[in-house]
C-alpha cells in the first residue's frame, strides 16, 4: 500500500480503525519520520522526539475504534505529538524543580553535618592537647589504629601500662568534652 498526502483518506482511517496492519504499517512508515522530526524539535532532543511519536502511533492503534469523525489523520497525529511533547515539557520542568529543591537542601545539610564534623574534631583535638603527654601519646598512636600492643611496643611500655593510660585518658577527655559543651548547650 503506497501513501501519499493526498491518499492518506478516511479509507485508510477506516482500515485502521477496523484493525488493520498492514494499513496502520504503512501510515507509520509515512509518517513517523515527520512527527519524529516535529517532536524532537519541540522538545529539543530528537531521541526523546522518537519516543514521542512512538507514543503516538501507539495511541492511535490502542485506541482505533475510539476515533470518530477524523477528516485529516496527520493534523490528528500531529495535534497528539503536540500535546505529548507539552507533557513531556510540563514533567521535565517539574522534575526540574524538585531537583533543584533537593539539591539545595542536600547541599545545606551536607555543609552544616562539615561544619559540625569539623567543630567536633577541633574540640576533640583541643581536649586531647589538655592530657598530660604520654596520655596524649597513647590517645594519638590509638587514633591512628595501633593496637594496644603496638603502642606498647613503639613507647616501650607495658601493655597494662597502656591499658591503664588510655582508660585514664578516656575520663579525663569525657571530663574536658563535657565541660566544653556545657559551655554551649
Amino acid at each position: 500500500m503506497i501513501v501519499s498526502n493526498a491518499s492518506i483518506s478516511v479509507e485508510v482511517i477506516k482500515k485502521i480503525q477496523q484493525g488493520n496492519v498492514e494499513a496502520f504499517q504503512t501510515l507509520f512508515n509515512y509518517l513517523f519520520p515527520s512527527i519524529s522530526s516535529f517532536a524532537g524539535k519541540i522538545v529539543n532532543d530528537n531521541e526523546v522526539g522518537e519516543d514521542i511519536a512512538q507514543d503516538v502511533f501507539l495511541k492511535l492503534w490502542e485506541r482505533k475504534e475510539s476515533y470518530d469523525n477524523i477528516t485529516s489523520i496527520k493534523s490528528f497525529l500531529y495535534q497528539i505529538a503536540r500535546n505529548e511533547c507539552l507533557n513531556f515539557l510540563k514533567h521535565k520542568r517539574v522534575k526540574m524543580r524538585h531537583l533543584e529543591h533537593e539539591m539545595l537542601f542536600q547541599s545545606h545539610d551536607d555543609f552544616l553535618r562539615d561544619v559540625i564534623r569539623e567543630e567536633v574534631h577541633r574540640k576533640i583535638y583541643y581536649a586531647l592537647e589538655k592530657l598530660p603527654a604520654k596520655s596524649k601519646e597513647i590517645m594519638n598512636l590509638n587514633i591512628q589504629g595501633l593496637s594496644n600492643k603496638e603502642i606498647a611496643e613503639d613507647l616501650n611500655l607495658s601493655v597494662n601500662t597502656v591499658k591503664t593510660l588510655k582508660i585514664r585518658s578516656y575520663k579525663m577527655l569525657r571530663v574536658i568534652l563535657r565541660n566544653l559543651y556545657s559551655l554551649f548547650f
